[in-house]
C-alpha cells in the first residue's frame, strides 16, 4: 500500500503538478504568447524592470530591457516610438507604474492572466502619436 501510494504521489507530481507550478518560474509560456501574437517582427518585445532573464534566453536576446529604476530610458524610447505597438514583459505590480510613464492616449492592455503566470504579465501596448490620433 505505502509503495502504491508513493508511486501514485510520484507520477502525479512529475506529470500534473510540477509542470503546472513551472510555468509561474519561467517567462517561457510569456513569450511564446508574444511570438503567436505578434503582427510581425517589426512588432517589439521590452522587458520593464525586471532581472528574471529568461526574457533574454527565450527571444535569443531580442528583447528591449529596461531594468533601471530611473525610467528616463523607457520614456525617451516611447517618445522615439509613438504611434507603435509592442508587448511588454513585467511584474504585475509594476503593470500600473508602467502605465503611467506612457503618454496621453496610450495604453496597454494585458494579455495573461495571474492563472497564466502569477509573477509576471505580458501586455500589448500602444503609444499614440505625438498628434494625438
Amino acid at each position: 500500500m505505502l509503495l502504491a501510494t508513493a508511486l501514485g504521489l510520484a507520477a502525479f507530481s512529475v506529470n500534473v503538478y510540477l509542470p503546472d507550478l513551472a510555468e509561474h518560474w519561467s517567462t517561457h509560456a510569456l513569450v511564446d504568447r508574444y511570438y503567436a501574437m505578434r503582427r510581425d517582427a517589426q512588432e517589439p518585445l521590452l522587458a520593464f524592470q525586471m532581472n528574471w532573464k529568461g526574457e533574454n534566453f527565450y527571444t535569443g536576446n531580442r528583447v528591449h530591457v529596461f531594468q533601471d529604476l530611473d525610467t528616463s530610458h523607457v520614456r525617451t524610447w516611447m517618445e522615439a516610438h509613438r504611434g507603435t505597438s509592442f508587448f511588454v514583459l513585467v511584474e504585475h505590480s509594476r503593470l500600473e507604474s508602467f502605465r503611467s510613464l506612457m503618454p496621453a492616449g496610450s495604453r496597454a492592455d494585458a494579455v495573461t492572466t495571474v492563472r497564466d503566470n502569477n509573477k509576471q504579465v505580458l501586455a500589448h501596448a500602444f503609444i499614440a502619436p505625438a498628434d494625438g490620433t
